[in-house]
């Protein structure tokens, strides 16, 4: 989308206020044949928004979003509208934030702050849903064969997740179909019927891998295999931090056939055993929980045909993190960190209101993303907009922190142009084998509203 760049301010991009002596982007003062010294640091940084109450097939880009350019030092550069297409464009310097207010002057607004942004950065927001999750023209029809005819029903597995069947009957393949979609398709894809027996009891599974997504269909091949016993191993585990263990096969990958087990007994060594299909590639998802409903999550992609696996838990687990407050005063998400090692990107979000004297109440949601954990200063925000920071009568409603770190990632800024999308690719099981990505999260605090899980979570 870097073509945006140079058009916006007289296109597509929306109404723009730029402030403190910014810079125009393509304001044809040829800031690039300044090579000297004193060369401009600013560069544009364009930030696509998406509907955020959109979940369904179609990711629609938002027009009239404010969208608010905040310069490291807390100087406010540009209060940008969203154009048509859903695009705003600013010049900043590095180190600058971005800042998209949903909901502006309603009774129901959520603000997504993203800190440490650089010229050149091409940003996309889309708050409540991933905005790849569009379904796409292709379907794909596995013909399962038959295994016993008392079975109940096949259930197939594609990248995108599952649909089942009941059994055909009389010797003939069952066919099931499947639906893909733009943020989970794979080409080729790896296919995993399950059958459930007459009990429904599911006891047996085929896998077929490398099938071509656009074939449309195809024949399973007449292997059924037994699940097999997994033998999982935990060590080192620090009981005054855990509290328990719980963990998930998912086979082939996050999408997949989950099969499920737990323990605590006290020790600093603790096995889980249950039953799974041997696929070529599996996802290990595994739940130390702590106390005060803290979690940390290791997803590991692994040999799904072997029947052992461990972790090292000490070794393993990233800082723990206290449930998040609000300073109001100070307009900051304060956020206590405990344990050693870091991350590629931290977020913290609180969730307030207030009521005024008619009874009429507000409430406002506010997530900051950083590559640092710890408190977050919520940024200064233009007059127009400043009723969307914390006033002293707010009450907090609800609140949680995450700090992820991904095998697969360098840093920040590997993250940062889609947050709301990125580390959920690195979460699907999908690379190589060994690759891993852990996640730190806090407790949540709920008021009375409804609990919404972390978007870093499955």
């Amino acid at each position: 989308m870097r073509f945006v760049v140079l058009v916006c301010l007289v296109a597509a991009c929306g109404k723009v206020e730029h402030l403190a002596d910014a810079p125009l982007a393509g304001d044809g003062k040829g800031a690039d044949a300044n090579t000297g010294p004193d060369a401009d640091a600013h560069g544009p940084v364009t930030v696509t928004v998406y509907d955020q109450y959109n979940l369904q097939d179609v990711a629609t880009p938002t027009p009239d979003i404010p969208v608010v350019f905040i310069e490291a030092d807390g100087t406010v550069t540009a209060n940008v509208t969203t154009g048509a297409d859903g695009t705003a464009t600013a010049n900043v310097l590095a180190g600058a934030s971005v800042t998209v207010i949903y909901g502006s002057g309603t009774s129901d607004r959520r603000l997504e702050t993203i800190t440490g942004v650089k010229p050149g950065d091409n940003l996309t927001v889309g708050p409540m849903g991933y905005p790849s999750r569009e379904k796409t023209s292709a379907a794909y029809t596995a013909n399962v064969p038959e295994r016993f005819s008392i079975d109940a029903l096949y259930e197939v597995y594609g990248p995108c997740g599952s649909s089942s069947s009941n059994l055909a009957g009389s010797g003939a393949p069952t066919p099931v179909n499947l639906a893909f979609y733009k943020d989970c398709e794979a080409d080729p894809m790896n296919l995993l019927a399950i059958a459930y027996n007459n009990d429904r009891i599911a006891d047996g599974y085929i896998e077929q891998t490398g099938v071509a997504e656009g074939a449309g269909s195809g024949d399973m091949p007449n292997n059924w295999q037994p699940f097999a016993t997994t033998t999982s191993t935990f060590t080192n585990i620090p009981t005054a931090d855990v509290t328990s263990i719980s963990m998930d096969k998912l086979a082939p990958d996050i999408y997949g056939w989950d099969q499920n087990g737990y323990t605590f007994d006290g020790n600093t060594t603790q096995t889980i055993t249950f039953s799974a299909p041997l696929t070529a590639s599996a996802l290990m998802l595994t739940r130390f929980n702590g106390d005060n409903g803290r979690e940390q999550r290791l997803y590991e992609i692994v040999d799904g045909t072997k029947t052992d696996y461990g972790a090292d838990v000490t070794a393993t687990l990233l800082p723990w993190l206290s449930i998040p407050g609000l300073d109001r005063a100070n307009h900051t998400i304060t956020v206590t960190v405990t344990g050693t090692g870091s991350g590629d990107v931290f977020d913290a979000e609180v969730d307030y209101y207030r009521t005024d004297a008619n009874q009429n109440t507000t409430s406002i949601a506010w997530q900051i993303f950083g590559p640092t954990a710890g408190d977050l200063v919520m940024p200064p925000l233009p007059a127009a907009l400043a009723d969307n920071l914390p006033q002293s009568n707010d009450v907090v409603q609800y609140s949680f922190a995450d700090l992820v770190e991904a095998d697969g990632v360098a840093s920040y800024d590997d993250l940062r142009g889609d947050l709301f999308g990125a580390l959920a690719a690195y979460q699907r099981g999908r690379g190589a084998i060994g690759s891993k990505v852990r996640i730190s999260h806090s407790n949540m605090l709920v008021g009375f509203t409804s609990i919404v899980t972390s978007h870093f979570h499955r």
